[in-house]
């Protein structure tokens, strides 16, 4: 009798299957639900650090990029330098830039490239020396800022600023050099420039 007792207070009263049916579906609802969060959250981190979306500018052309208006200055390889191997040389990018707006954490991991016809790409070295600088430097050229002086400046709207980045890349891939720029708050988005073909 006890034990017949035992088994029957065992049973779930009607509340209780009804409480777990209910905790049986709110898991069916919400793992999902909390998976399409995490999976969002990664997919707009991924947004910011990929490159998909390819904006070509033209020899010449200005254009509007993340709040400021871009420009490809120059694109200059040196034709020789003593020191390195004949296989390899440096290349400055110079870009005309006119801030649309104050500085803005949309530049954050500001990205230059040059990418040649084989899809070959080159990053910018962090910290050209200063010797390598004054190679590159023509008379009457302004002063150059660094890619994240567009994030942390203190420029307003109209103000104009030169951007400058360095290239170690192979002597074979100079003619055919394209530079790509993208910063966090534009991306997938990013610019693709066509240099001036020099005769």
């Amino acid at each position: 009798m006890a034990n017949t007792e035992a088994t029957l207070s065992d049973r779930p009263t009607p509340g209780e299957r009804r409480g777990r049916w209910l905790a049986a579906l709110s898991l069916l609802l919400l793992v999902p639900a909390a998976m399409a969060v995490v999976g969002w959250s990664d997919a707009v981190e991924l947004r910011r650090k990929l490159e998909w979306n390819a904006i070509d500018v033209a020899a010449g052309q200005r254009i509007e990029f993340n709040g400021a208006r871009i420009a490809l200055a120059a694109l200059d390889v040196l034709p020789s330098t003593t020191g390195l191997p004949a296989d390899r040389t440096f290349a400055r990018l110079r870009l005309d830039v006119e801030a649309s707006g104050p500085a803005s954490q949309d530049w954050l991991d500001c990205r230059i490239f040059l990418v040649d016809s084989q899809g070959r790409r080159w990053e910018a070295i962090n910290f050209a020396p200063t010797a390598l600088e004054r190679q590159f430097k023509k008379p009457g050229e302004s002063a150059a800022s660094r890619c994240s002086t567009l994030a942390v400046g203190t420029h307003q709207a109209g103000t104009k600023l030169v951007i400058d980045a360095y290239f170690l890349v192979p002597r074979d891939a100079t003619s055919s050099l394209r530079p790509t720029l993208s910063a966090m708050g534009a991306r997938p988005d990013y610019l693709r420039f066509t240099p001036e073909t020099k005769p």
